[in-house]
């Protein structure tokens, strides 16, 4: 209704009051025709309408600042985060204090029936304005009473449709879908708001993942929608799921249509490139495609999307089995990636799926190293690729082991004359080599500066294969990951990255600010020292021994990943019989006769199968391994004895006890095929558990333990897994540091929120900043400020009201006002604030220790870890 309409009812409205004044006063008591008309006419014309464009403007304005990831399916409604709900307080609150003052002054409500037709529209604007604040309990309250107050009327089903999304976004399933049911196939149903019914079911299912139903009612809704923006995003949506359920040929389809549509610049872009990754057609349309995206990468205007494009078109090549032109590509893309950090960990990821298919697992370790570093953790596949990661590093780990103690062993063996003139050579290479290199690296420097910008970002790069480290050049880059990891952890690409506490300086006890030791070495003439050479040289028999035992135990365990991390039967038999060639009678060696033995029946070998097989029957009839050949399908746990399992556990705990890693995953895996079915199965798995945590990291830990709290529910280890997990979810607070056991953590207690300033501080701007922040974003929470001296140096600001009237409602405002700039300013800039229970408010007033409070509020409001200091 524009507001020339409204005014044309000025005339009417002026009269009916008129009348209403003189005879009854406009009551809301009694139900005549001119209270009806009054009441009905202002409801809907000074109270609905503002209200109903007051929503409008903050959905505007929340859709304005929402950022679409097009690497996932969009979601069907624009809602943002928590801040971007914060945004828009003030029209939401504008249009609540609206309606509510309709309903306050307009409702005729006798005998349970209401008169005046537009009260109920104004509940629903109350119920959306909660729904857009992000407070969808209240907003289902509102909505839930509109749909039973108003059984009778047609808005009980746009009361239905806004109850779903509000159950959608609060996680309510089992009602979400029980009304769902309900109303689906309600034949009484307005055709006026049935797009609006198909895209919360389809919000519904999107939101559990169910892809082809969603596509089923987005379907349905697009039929009937009506608004262009809606229609595209819809489609675009379409088009995805139809790309997620693998069927190219429709989301190419829609993609094209959505380019059809004529969309915003940044979705068109999205819909052709997304539409040559599902292209499924004929080669002539192939090429058209991938011309267009050719063309776009001439267009300077496309720059940042460069890496987007390159990645179109390697999937462009994957698709046509090209394999070498997609790993070019994905080359361009890593290196014309400036900002989108997202997409690069995609790209790297790609590469390292493409050489580990190969399989190339020194590359692809080294591709799935760099997407590891950036990839966030937000990511659907985030475990499995940080697993992935993990694994492939134990891999070139244990290959590296052998290599380099190899070698070492090689230049051990030589006499000591050899042996410094060989080193003398070594040496002289390594300096060149590292020459060479920065010379490289400064002509490629010239080269980027000399460039045009739209040129640079743009050379390929690819698996280095560089640099030798000492005396092994092909394990070079693999070792050097393992060691940084093995040396500095997991660290994030920032500022003083070595350090562990990041301060803007480290000094030493002098007070004189530390050099880096690259500061004050020639790293050439470091290079030089022959007596760094030598110092990893088994050079004693007790040297050349563990040694010896390191290569043996690293064969074993790369034999171990390639088969049960890789499922690689061909590398397996591969390295096992490298492995009993050089160490035929090895720990390991029944083991390892019984893996080449099955891994030759995966591949179909039945010659060399048969061989080991003979092997185990023949020369050691009386082992375990012996015993399953012969009987595969009857041979159960029980054969033996729980002496002989108690006694190999007990050895297999021992040796954990004694940090022989290696020799403990091996008995795991042991007692895994030979006592699968025993009551020891589920703490060998809990020892292989900790033995992968000790040795690869916390995301294949934390895998393996949600295997044994799947596979063994009944089993005491389960809860000693679920506690660890539960340790790792939520670091537990240090004993040292238990605090403020005086405070009462309350949920549900009325709280208060704390400002210290100093009292040099104009308290009075401050107020004012304080209440212009509250009649903006809280103008309807009724809250009051005061002030107070807390001691010489400082004043406290103290906000109270309703609409701090749990735990829940203090920390939003906290949040709220800390980002006010207006407040920060007045404040002075950095601020101490806290939220606090009305029954803490005096405990910390007796004492007036804010460290001590503040320890707690950041423990149990913020739940920030606590740390020994």
């Amino acid at each position: 209704m524009s507001v020339r309409n409204t005014i044309n009812y000025l005339p009417l409205f002026v009269f009916i009051c008129g009348i209403g004044l003189l005879f009854s006063g406009c009551s809301t008591k009694k139900n005549t025709f001119v209270n009806r008309s009054f009441h009905n006419l202002t409801a809907r014309y000074n109270g609905y309408f503002y209200a109903k464009e007051s929503i409008k403007e903050g959905v505007v304005k929340l859709e304005k600042g929402h950022f679409d990831d097009y690497a996932r399916v969009l979601p069907v409604y624009q809602l943002g985060d928590e801040k971007a709900a914060k945004s828009v307080y003030p029209e939401m609150d504008r249009a609540f204090k609206k309606s509510s003052n309709v309903i306050q002054r307009h409702s005729i409500f006798i005998k349970d029936i209401e008169y005046v037709k537009w009260i109920d529209d104004n509940y629903m604007t109350i119920g959306i304005s909660h729904y857009y604040k992000k407070d969808y309990f209240a907003a289902i309250e509102v909505f839930d009473y509109v749909l039973k107050q108003y059984k009778k009327n047609e808005i009980k089903y746009d009361a239905m449709v806004w109850l779903i999304r509000s159950y959608n976004e609060g996680a309510i399933v089992s009602k979400a879908q029980t009304l769902i049911d309900m109303v689906d196939n309600d034949s009484k149903f307005p055709k006026r708001i049935r797009a609006e019914l198909d895209m919360a079911i389809a919000d519904f299912y999107l939101k559990r993942e169910d892809y082809p139903l969603t596509a089923k009612y987005v379907e349905k809704a697009l039929i009937n929608v009506k608004k262009k923006k809606t229609k595209i995003r819809l489609t675009y949506i379409l088009a995805q799921l139809y790309q997620k359920t693998e069927d190219n040929r429709k989301a190419s389809t829609y993609f094209a249509e959505v380019v059809k549509l004529n969309p915003p610049y940044e979705m068109a872009f999205q819909a052709k490139i997304s539409q040559a990754k599902a292209f499924d057609g004929s080669e002539k349309r192939k090429n058209e495609i991938k011309g267009q995206l050719v063309k776009m990468l001439k267009d300077s205007k496309n720059k940042e999307y460069f890496d987007q494009i390159y990645y179109a078109l390697a999937e462009m090549s994957m698709s046509d089995k090209d394999e070498k032109e997609a790993i070019k590509y994905l080359n361009l893309s890593v290196s014309s990636s400036i900002e989108n950090v997202k997409q690069k960990a995609l790209s790297y990821l790609k590469l390292g799926e493409i050489y580990f298919a190969k399989p190339e697992y020194k590359a692809a370790q080294t591709y799935y190293d760099s997407c590891a570093g950036i990839l966030p953790s937000n990511h659907p596949d985030y475990e499995a690729i940080m697993s992935k990661r993990e694994s492939l590093t134990g891999l070139i780990v244990n290959l590296t082991t052998i290599s380099t103690e190899d070698s070492l062993q090689k230049i051990a063996r030589m006499s000591e004359a050899e042996r410094n003139e060989y080193l003398d050579i070594v040496i002289e290479n390594i300096i060149k080599e590292e020459i060479r290199k920065k010379r490289e690296d400064q002509e490629r420097l010239e080269q980027l500066s000399n460039q045009p910008l739209s040129q640079q970002g743009q050379q390929v790069s690819g698996v280095s294969t560089g640099s030798v480290w000492y005396f092994y050049n092909n394990t070079a880059t693999s070792f050097g990951f393992a060691e940084f990891r093995k040396k500095w952890g997991d660290r994030t690409l920032e500022d003083n990255w070595r350090r562990s506490i990041k301060e803007s300086g480290i000094f030493d006890i002098d007070g004189n600010e530390e050099k880096e030791l690259s500061d004050t070495i020639d790293p050439l003439e470091a290079l030089r020292d022959k007596e760094k050479y030598l110092k990893d040289l088994p050079l004693t028999e007790e040297k050349m021994i563990l040694s010896t035992q390191k290569i043996v135990d690293a064969y074993y365990n790369a034999g171990i990943i390639y088969k049960e991390q890789f499922a690689d039967n061909k590398n397996t038999v591969k390295i096992l019989e490298e492995f009993i060639g050089r160490f035929p009678e090895s720990f390991y060696k029944l083991q390892c006769f019984y893996q080449l033995y099955r891994c030759n029946l995966a591949l179909e070998n039945h010659k060399r199968a048969d061989y080991y097989k003979d092997i185990l029957l023949n020369q050691y009839a009386d082992s375990e391994y012996s015993r399953i050949i012969r009987n595969p399908d009857q041979y159960k746990t029980t054969t033996a004895s729980k002496n002989e399992i108690e006694a190999f556990y007990i050895e297999t705990y021992q040796k954990y006890n004694e940090a022989e890693y290696v020799l403990v995953l091996a008995n795991c895996y042991r007692a895994d095929t030979l006592y699968a079915k025993s009551e020891h199965s589920a703490k060998f798995n809990f020892l292989k558990a900790l033995v992968i945590g000790k040795t690869q990291g916390i995301v294949p830990f934390e895998r393996e333990l949600r295997e044994i709290v799947v596979n063994y529910p009944n089993d005491p280890v389960n809860l000693k897994a679920k506690e660890m997990l539960e340790y790792i979810e939520n670091t537990k607070p240090e004993p040292a540091m238990e605090i403020a056991s005086k405070y009462k953590f309350e949920k549900e207690a009325s709280h208060n929120y704390m400002l210290f300033i100093p009292t040099q501080t104009n308290i009075n701007d401050l107020k004012i900043a304080v209440s212009d922040f509250n009649s903006t974003y809280f103008s309807t929470s009724q809250l009051s400020i005061t002030n107070l001296f807390f001691n010489d140096s400082i004043q406290i600001l103290v906000v109270k009201g309703d609409g701090l009237a749990d735990k829940t409602k203090a920390m939003t405002y906290y949040t709220a006002i800390k980002e006010d700039e207006m407040v920060i300013q007045k404040a002075g800039g950095k601020m101490v604030e806290f939220a606090i229970s009305t029954a803490n408010y005096p405990i910390f007033f007796k004492d007036k220790n804010v460290d001590e409070y503040k320890a707690f509020f950041d423990l149990k409001y913020l739940e920030k870890k606590q740390k020994n200091n």
